[in-house]
């Protein structure tokens, strides 16, 4: 996250992502209403550059959700990254078992705290 930090990269996800982190948070029994607000508030000031949808990443995502059997939010990500010729990083090993023969998805896990992409 130092690049990140530090300028050297930018970070990209389709806008849905507010809306899934604030829905894992919400179930989560030991976070509260004011925690899971701030933890929002946090997020947005990432400024991460929140992609909307559009026909046609939309219509490559529902392709793509057929073909690798995702989610259509899932397949956004893909997409996105697919898009933007950049890489996918996901905490999500489902999604990462299903798409890492492309080379552009990374587990975050394995990156260490430097997010070293070969």
């Amino acid at each position: 996250m130092r690049k990140y930090s530090d300028g050297r990269i930018d970070l990209y996800a389709p806008d849905l992502l507010i809306y899934e982190v604030a829905n894992v948070l919400r179930y989560r029994p030991d976070v509260t209403v004011e925690t899971l607000a701030d933890s929002i508030e946090s997020l947005i000031k990432l400024q991460i550059n929140l992609i909307p949808p559009s026909i046609e990443i939309m219509s490559e995502a529902a392709a793509k959700a057929r073909a690798l059997d995702l989610s259509i939010y899932d397949a956004c990500y893909i997409v996105i990254a697919e898009t933007l010729a950049t890489n996918l990083v996901t905490a999500d090993m489902k999604l990462y078992e299903k798409c890492r023969n492309g080379k552009i998805v990374f587990f975050l896990r394995s990156l260490g705290k430097e997010w070293c992409i070969p």
